[in-house]
């Protein structure tokens, strides 16, 4: 029995061709001519079986042509509603029609055979948006409406449906009002990102691609794979089967467009979706107003917002190109709201919100919250963001010609590199650059290494510090360089080796 929304039941109309063998076998199945039930009164036939059979006789104009007849099933409630959907199918299609009531099966329904062939051997040319018409109308004559496949009706067996309905219809439309949030929650990012690609994410396996969501200008969610309506039933299922279900941008989620700029120099409107991941619940109130705030579990935050902005092309040159430019906003807004420094990737896995986190063992629900349940009064405006990014910009360029002035001119002092370092600490887990960008000054220093040059290799080699540091670098690399200098000048105890970390 198929249950829609409202819990009750809903009208399932089956449309199949038959031909051949395989065709006449099921005729006699549908006429029950190998059980002879119909001598116990347990099927019913209904319209013009002799014109049915007859227009079976007549052979094809063509030779290719293998089907023999048309099925439709449906449930009628009665008679009255079965002869209904019998003429409407007869003027339809201008063909004899015959219906079989099945009354032998758990659920009452009838079989509607309609000859493939009019009385001249034509067969029918029927479109697949008249075949969902022919559904939609058999649907309604019935007092139903009918569900695709995937968008939010339930199977339960009739037998289990009697033994307890008010039970089954209270499960049923909890399952609707599931279905219906993650295809709001979904829409959500969809518009925002545009076409995703969505995984399952299998631990001790890695990502398992499922499928590629896009929404039509409708508003309706698509799978672009396979071309038809979002398949939700199947999400759900590989989310119960265990599978996190996440996902990334299939395009990229900025884009460049070019308007008229001054002294002939280009200006481009810059528009990016950003990700933010593990975000601090203290920095909530600082996201943009008009931000998709995902609860992954009980106080784990991920945010998705939109910024704009016009940029010159002679900022875009200076930090290396177009892409460059969007990681550059990217990192920006990561390490400044603190967020973890792996979405500093544009196309970093997101959680997938209306699903279960498999992640712990209680499986909360990945959740799209309301942004106003937190105080918007310090949220950033577009005016902030460029303010941000600006600031982020001058460390950049600045540091990149440090960069380029050390390593022409500086001879390694050592054997070790930052990036040993930094390799080292995220070979035991979570990474602190901070942390990092220390122990590589300590280091240095032990080795007799100067301040200014201290200095310099970490402008040259520590990760992002430009946009990490964004406001006060100076301030960060004379506090650093200062204490590894103070840690190399006195003797080390083995309680600083043990804070340190640094083996000399």
């Amino acid at each position: 029995m198929v249950i829609c929304g409202d819990g009750m039941p809903g009208a399932f109309v089956q449309i199949k061709k038959y031909g051949g063998t395989a065709g006449s076998n099921h005729l006699r199945h549908d006429f029950r001519e190998k059980t002879r039930r119909e001598l116990e009164g347990r099927i019913k036939v209904i319209g013009d079986y002799d014109g049915f059979r007859e227009h079976l006789k007549i052979p094809p104009l063509r030779r290719n042509q293998k089907t023999d007849y048309m099925e439709i099933v449906a449930y009628p409630e009665n008679n009255e509603q079965a002869m209904a959907i019998l003429e409407y199918l007869k003027n339809e299609l201008n063909r004899p029609v015959v219906g079989v009531w099945h009354y032998d099966e758990s659920t009452p329904h009838v079989h509607f055979l309609v000859p493939w062939r009019d009385k001249d051997g034509r067969a029918l040319r029927l479109q697949k948006s008249q075949l969902r018409n022919m559904k939609k109308a058999i649907a309604h004559m019935v007092g139903r409406e009918i569900t695709p496949p995937g968008q939010g009706r339930t199977k339960i067996p009739t037998r289990v449906w009697y033994m307890d309905p008010e039970y089954f219809r209270s499960v049923a439309i909890a399952e609707q009002k599931r279905m219906e949030e993650a295809r709001r929650w979904i829409g959500y990012v969809a518009r925002l990102y545009g076409p995703i690609a969505i995984y399952g994410l299998r631990r001790g396996v890695g990502t398992v691609p499922i499928m590629v969501a896009g929404m039509k200008k409708s508003g309706e969610l698509w799978d672009a794979d396979k071309n038809r309506p979002l398949n939700l039933r199947r999400l759900f299922a590989v989310n119960r089967a265990g599978d996190e279900l996440v996902f990334k941008p299939r395009n990229k989620p900025y884009s460049f467009r070019m308007r008229g700029g001054a002294d002939n120099e280009p200006m481009y409107d810059f528009a990016m979706a950003v990700f933010l991941d593990d975000v601090p619940v203290s920095r909530i109130t600082q996201l943009p107003e008009k931000c998709i705030l995902v609860e992954t579990s009980p106080g784990k935050f991920q945010a998705h917002f939109y910024v704009s902005f016009k940029v010159e092309q002679s900022a875009i040159d200076d930090v290396g190109g177009f892409d460059e430019f969007a990681k550059l906003v990217q990192k920006s807004l990561v390490y400044y709201f603190e967020a973890d420094q792996g979405s500093v990737d544009l196309y970093h896995l997101r959680k997938l919100p209306g699903f279960r986190n498999t992640k712990y063992d209680d499986a909360p629900q990945v959740r799209i919250v309301a942004r106003d349940k937190y105080d918007i009064e310090n949220a950033i405006t577009n005016d902030d963001v460029l303010k941000i990014v600006g600031d982020s910009y001058i460390n950049y360029v600045e540091h990149r010609k440090v960069a380029k002035r050390v390593f022409k001119s500086m001879e390694q002092p050592a054997n070790k590199t930052w990036a040993d370092f930094y390799y080292e600490a995220r070979a035991k887990g979570k990474v602190d650059l901070s942390v990092v960008d220390m122990k590589y000054a300590v280091y240095l220093a032990s080795h007799g290494v100067d301040a200014d040059v201290i200095r310099d290799a970490l402008m040259a080699e520590s990760k992002d510090i430009a946009i990490r540091k964004r406001g006060h670098l100076d301030d960060y690399l004379d506090r650093t360089v200062n204490k590894a200098l103070a840690f190399a000048h006195r003797e080390i105890t083995a309680e600083v080796h043990h804070d340190v970390g640094i083996e000399m």
